[in-house]
């Protein structure tokens, strides 16, 4: 009976191959867009015990449906369902963009439905996906691969667990351990959007973008991987070399080819290895000369022994100089040691118009200032004060030297002045053309003023705490010397000087107060918050500028003097 059905076979499959060729045409008529095609089979045959409802197609297999055209070594062809399986050296061609590559295939013609397994390349343009099993749904023109494939273009390398691909718009999902590779960046992800066409990953979850120079923490950005450009969006996170220094905001724009960024809304710069912190919004960072400037509602908080520094002003700035600078400002030609080229020799911050400061032992204003990372010293400029505990310290310049981060001493260069709250309306005044003061467990111990020193001290009576008088007093140099309690506890005068102590009873109208004498408490802020609030001096109270001219060097006549002179 089988060799029956084996020559019954054999005739059958022969006339098949004529009904195949030469019935094409019909088919065509019959269904139209919706058959599928066999277009060539070096053998073709049936096997009732095996499977009665399949065509077995072999050598040189080649399928057609609509504008797709399917090749294989050898298949099973069920026309009934309008199905197909395919076997060893399986290509897929759609168009002159679109080839598919496989071990085997499955196809329903129906549905429009393509499976590819084992070993299976998907190439469109200039991509090629990789991957062990891939369905593509031609009604949507989208490719899906399951466990584990990887995408290549010609500046990417895409992994993920399972994915999805639009061969027409040429967008892809990835999902599931997503990593991007390029020579610049490494990506992670469990999620992310990739258009093929302009290079562009849209990340929606979760993600860390690594280079050699940063690293970004993100759960919602653009990267346009081709040109290097990212907008880091919902406070991602832009963290330096080693970690230490992380910028985050509610927008970023960072492109790493020019190496500059800009970031707006709630901005935040932590610089963990000089202990500051930056916020405002609107920030600029120039990676190149490692520049910095934040503006609109600018807060920087400095760390400090116990607690931090408050400083607000309208703009400011971190500049940094490096060992190659110096150098080259000398000599354009040097050559340098490629280690040397990056070293910093220090930073400066800058802060311009209204700078206001607060922390808990001491407070400030200025119209300007910069904090040298060489001296650690804070500098301000035009119409500064300094207030510390019932201390107030103004002149035209004003420098702070920090220590192990507590205040040290401070130097108050022109028209110093030195008051303190004595009691009602009695201050002690110190007034000089330079005054040193130093700090001791952030309470001043000693201050030094030199040149024209002026002094209204209303002594204490120590057994009852009463005043006694009013002591005026003038000479070249002065120190004067605290107790631990803030009261004057020692006056030491260098040079001639010439003073009156006047009785508490007796003191002239007029006398109390220097002629620089202003009690600029209103001016003070009061906690960390009133650092945005500006209060400035009164007109008549800014203090002008000491200006000094140099003596004329002597000269001997010229020539042509003398011949003058003679003449």
């Amino acid at each position: 009976m089988k060799r029956v059905i084996g020559i019954m076979a054999c005739k059958i499959s022969v006339m098949l191959a004529v009904l195949f060729v030469a019935g094409s045409s019909l088919f065509a008529q019959d269904s139209k867009e919706t058959m599928v095609y066999l277009m060539h089979s070096d053998q073709i045959s049936m096997d009732q015990d095996v499977n009665k409802e399949a065509h077995i197609l072999q050598g040189n297999v080649v399928f057609r449906h609509d504008s797709m055209y399917m090749y294989c070594d050898s298949a099973l062809y069920y026309k009934e369902r309008n199905q197909f399986y395919a076997y060893h050296n399986i290509k897929a061609v759609q168009g002159d963009t679109l080839f598919m590559y496989g071990d085997s295939l499955y196809y329903d013609g129906t549905k429009k439905l393509l499976r590819v397994r084992s070993n299976v390349r998907l190439i469109n343009n200039e991509l090629e996906l990789v991957t062990n099993r891939l369905t593509y749904d031609r009604n949507k023109e989208i490719a899906y691969f399951y466990n584990h494939g990887t995408m290549y273009d010609q500046d990417n390398v895409l992994d993920a667990n399972y994915g999805e691909y639009n061969t027409v718009s040429e967008l892809t999902s990835f999902y599931g351990k997503v990593d991007l590779v390029n020579p610049d960046y490494e990506l992670t992800s469990d999620t992310l959007l990739y258009n093929t066409t302009s290079k562009m990953a849209v990340i929606v979850s979760p993600a860390k973008i690594t280079s050699q120079a940063n690293m970004i923490d993100t759960h919602h950005a653009f990267f346009y991987t081709e040109q290097g450009r990212m907008i880091l969006l919902d406070q991602s996170k832009l963290i330096g070399e080693n970690q230490t220094r992380v910028m985050s905001a509610d927008s970023i724009y960072y492109d790493s080819n020019a190496q500059f960024a800009s970031a707006f809304g709630n901005v935040c710069i932590d610089d963990y290895e000089n202990g500051m912190q930056l916020r405002g919004e609107y920030l600029y960072f120039n990676d190149v000369n490692d520049s910095v400037v934040v503006t609109d509602n600018a807060l920087a908080v400095m760390d400090m022994e116990m607690d931090s520094l408050f400083i607000h002003a309208d703009t400011f700035k971190i500049i940094t100089r490096f060992y190659k600078d110096s150098v080259y400002a000398v000599d354009p030609d040097a050559v340098l040691d490629s280690v040397l080229l990056d070293s910093v020799i220090f930073r400066q911050f800058r802060g311009y118009n209204k700078a206001k400061g607060y922390k808990t032992d001491m407070q400030f204003i200025a119209d300007s200032l910069v904090f040298d990372s060489r001296d650690s010293c804070l500098t301000m400029f035009k119409d500064p004060i300094v207030w510390n505990e019932d201390y107030q310290i103004f002149g035209e310049k004003i420098k702070a030297f920090i220590h192990d981060k507590k205040l040290d001493w401070i130097d108050v260069i022109n028209q110093a002045m030195f008051v303190q709250q004595a009691s009602g309306n009695h201050y002690n005044q110190i007034a000089g053309r330079k005054m040193k003061a130093y700090f001791s467990d952030g309470s001043m111990s000693k201050t030094d003023v030199d040149g024209n020193v002026e002094i209204v001290f209303f002594p204490v009576d120590q057994a009852t705490g009463v005043e006694i008088g009013m002591n005026t007093t003038s000479a070249p140099n002065l120190s004067a010397f605290f107790t631990p309690e803030r009261t004057i506890r020692k006056l030491l005068i260098v040079g001639k000087s010439k003073g009156v102590l006047y009785p508490i009873t007796q003191i002239p109208a007029g006398k109390t107060k220097l002629n620089n004498f202003a009690w600029f408490d209103n001016l003070r802020p009061s906690d960390k918050d009133d650092v945005f609030k500006w209060r400035s001096k009164n007109e008549d109270q800014k203090l002008k500028t000491t200006t000094t001219r140099k003596a004329p060097l002597p000269s001997l006549p010229s020539a042509d003097n003398k011949k003058k002179k003679n003449k």
